[in-house]
């Protein structure tokens, strides 16, 4: 279910003729998070669209500007 709302929203689903990303996918994702995410998906057994859709909300896949996501460190929000 969480697959198909992610799939829906954002067009990643995998082609129908493999596990591989949608065009609209790779249109959407940066070339490398798309590896990091297939890569991780494969390593760890976890379906590479949830790794996309998290990336999707949490960072833009790395594009978002917020405290943290181009560092690497998770910094606390200022008052």
């Amino acid at each position: 279910l969480l697959v198909g709302v992610f799939g829906a929203i954002f067009g990643l689903q995998p082609d129908p003729t493999g596990y591989g990303p949608s065009a609209m996918a790779r249109a959407e994702i940066p070339a490398l998070y798309l590896r990091l995410y297939m890569n991780a998906g494969r390593r760890y057994g976890i379906d590479p669209w949830i790794l996309a859709g998290i990336g999707a909300v949490e960072t833009d896949h790395g594009r978002s500007p917020a405290p943290g996501v181009r560092s690497g460190v998770n910094m606390p929000p200022t008052s």
